[in-house]
Parts: C-alpha cells; sequence; structure tokens
C-alpha cells in the first residue's frame, strides 16, 4: 500500500470546471470531479498549483490558514473567491 493526502472541495460547476481543467495543472492530470458538488485534488495537483501562486489572489492561488487550513482561489461570476480544500489522508496502490 501507498499512502498519501489528498484535498476536497466543495465547490459549484464553475470552480469545478476550472479544477478539472488540465491547462490549469501545466497538462497534468486535473481535479477529479466527484459529482456531488466536490472535487478531489491530489497533493501532486496542490503542489503545481503552489508552484505556480503569484501570490495576487488570482484563479489558482493558494493560501495557508494555520486555524482552517488551506484556501485555493478560483474564478466565481467574474469574480475570484476562496474555497476551502479540506485535506485527509488517502490509501493507494502502489
Amino acid at each position: 500500500m501507498t499512502y498519501g493526502t489528498e484535498y476536497v472541495a466543495t465547490v459549484g460547476p464553475e470552480q469545478a470546471a476550472w479544477l478539472t481543467d488540465p491547462e490549469h495543472f501545466d497538462g497534468a492530470t486535473a481535479g477529479l470531479d466527484n459529482g456531488d458538488g466536490t472535487v478531489t485534488l491530489t497533493d501532486g495537483q496542490v503542489d503545481v498549483l503552489r508552484e505556480r501562486d503569484t501570490g495576487e489572489g488570482l484563479p489558482g492561488d493558494l493560501e495557508w490558514d494555520d486555524e482552517h487550513g488551506l484556501l485555493v482561489y478560483l474564478p466565481d461570476r467574474g469574480d475570484c473567491r476562496g474555497f476551502w480544500l479540506v485535506e485527509r489522508r488517502r490509501a493507494g496502490r502502489a
């Protein structure tokens, strides 16, 4: 077994479309739309966002809050706002 971390965001359709578009992950695999209003990102996908972070609150930028965790900025009807990424451990196969 291999273990890792995944991040789950509760988002609307516009944000799900952004998180599942490989263009925003340098052509790598994008987030997984779970079909229930959530999108799951792997730790590797979050690392891609970290590397591209502009620090300006643009789509894909990240912000860390010691109390609440990781926030990702995503487009929201022409504006940009933060959505929490809930961290959880996952088990997988090698």
